[in-house]
């Protein structure tokens, strides 16, 4: 019989989630499955995740003597609290979750598909841990998905620690999807309508903080994320790893160690730069995703007010798949932190090719974020809707253009 203590958290956790208001490409030679439908890396990443493991921290480890994630002071009300009450909870169930790898599913009668496990094993686009299940997708081969367990991968593992955390993110979230859905997810709940998911680069490890998400995206798909958590003793990340694509009975069986599956290593370890080239992205590679206050987090945050177009971005203009790099490549638009704006571009320059759609001149207006700090408002009612927005890149729509800009 399956262990009840454990299948109880895992329902009770489900249960609490129904009840609430709905990269470094460099050297990569190795191909891996991630892709629409969940993530999965290489047999020799997995094996430096392994070496990586550190034991479950205990709460006290975790909190401070005030009840907050160490190294993460937070307000106690408005989008500050909610913000805070939000990454208080995921850490505590991410906890909880890691720490099943004590526990043991014993296998289901004499069913070698059914086999025993440690906690939550490695199971590829599996996003159902209540249940033993087999992989759902296809992109897994017929190895691994022959074995029916409790189990998830790195975005299953987030997908559900927000899910349980009245952040209902979609189902098909795999790392590389993560940011978009996850401001997606944020901008259609009302009760994180002053929120926003700044994405904070490549920051050094003594400015991550509890309760950030990192994402490493490669163009190989050995893509991996995990949640941060501050420690006693050091910063940790929860995360699950493992191979969607074993090649022998003995991979799958790595599958459901204790070293595989939902568990916790050693974050400064991780991010180190690593002299072997197939590792290095580790170290450098890797993205920060923060939740913050839209009163923290603006169009001048870090000093940064003058915006440019990007000339290997997304822009376009006028319902076009792409700028024409005559038109508005040298315009600069800036946002001051007293509700002022300026276009600076000189004199109106005009598309050969569409010779009604063009640039504007130099202009002055005002702006302001929207009530639910979704879109710019400039003067006169012009809506500029955000669709993504970090340190170094921000991305803005109106209902024929599309303007990707960078720091100037």
């Amino acid at each position: 019989m399956e262990n009840k203590a454990m299948v109880l958290l895992l329902l009770t956790l489900a249960v609490s989630s129904c009840e609430k208001e709905s990269s470094d490409p460099t050297n990569a030679t190795e191909t891996n499955v991630s892709g629409d439908f969940g993530d999965s890396i290489s047999e020799e990443d997995n094996a430096f995740i392994e070496s990586l493991s550190t034991p479950n921290p205990t709460l006290r480890e975790m909190f401070g003597y005030d009840g907050t994630p160490l190294g993460r002071p937070t307000g106690t009300t408005g989008a500050s609290g909610v913000i805070g009450d939000l990454i208080d909870k995921m850490l505590k169930d991410a906890q909880a979750l890691s720490g099943q790898k004590t526990h043991l599913y014993p296998q289901v009668g004499n069913d070698p598909t059914k086999p025993a496990h440690m906690g939550l094993v490695y199971s590829y686009g599996q996003r159902d841990i209540t249940q033993r299940l087999p992989p759902p997708s296809q992109d897994a081969n017929p190895l691994h998905r022959t074995y029916s367990v409790y189990g998830t991968d790195c975005s299953g593992f987030i997908i559900n620690l927000l899910n349980y955390s009245n952040v209902n993110i979609n189902t098909g979230t795999t790392v590389k999807t993560f940011e978009q859905n996850l401001f997606n997810a944020i901008k259609n709940n009302n009760l994180f309508r002053n929120v926003i998911v700044a994405n904070l680069g490549n920051l050094p490890i003594s400015s991550i903080k509890s309760g950030d998400f990192i994402l490493w995206i490669r163009t190989n798909n050995n893509n991996h994320m995990g949640i941060m958590c501050k420690v006693a003793t050091g910063k940790t990340v929860f995360q699950s790893n493992g191979t969607g694509t074993p090649e022998s009975e003995a991979d799958q069986t790595k599958n459901l160690g204790s070293r595989r599956g939902v568990h916790p290593i050693a974050l400064t370890a991780a991010i180190s730069t690593n002299p072997d080239p197939k590792r290095r992205y580790w170290g450098t590679g890797y993205q920060i995703l923060r939740l913050r206050d839209t009163i923290d987090y603006n169009l001048t945050n870090d000093s940064v007010k003058y915006w440019k177009v990007n000339p290997q971005g997304t822009t376009t203009y006028c319902g076009q798949s792409a700028v024409n790099p005559l038109v508005a490549m040298d315009d600069i638009y800036i946002f001051n932190s007293n509700g002022t704006f300026s276009h600076r571009g000189g004199s109106i320059t005009i598309d050969p090719n569409l010779p009604n759609c063009g640039d504007g001149g130099n202009y002055n207006n005002t702006w302001a974020f929207n009530n639910n700090k979704t879109s710019i408002i400039l003067g006169g009612g012009i809506e500029l809707r955000i669709t993504s927005i970090r340190k170094s890149r921000i991305t803005i729509t109106t209902p024929d253009s599309r303007l990707d800009l960078i720091p100037y």
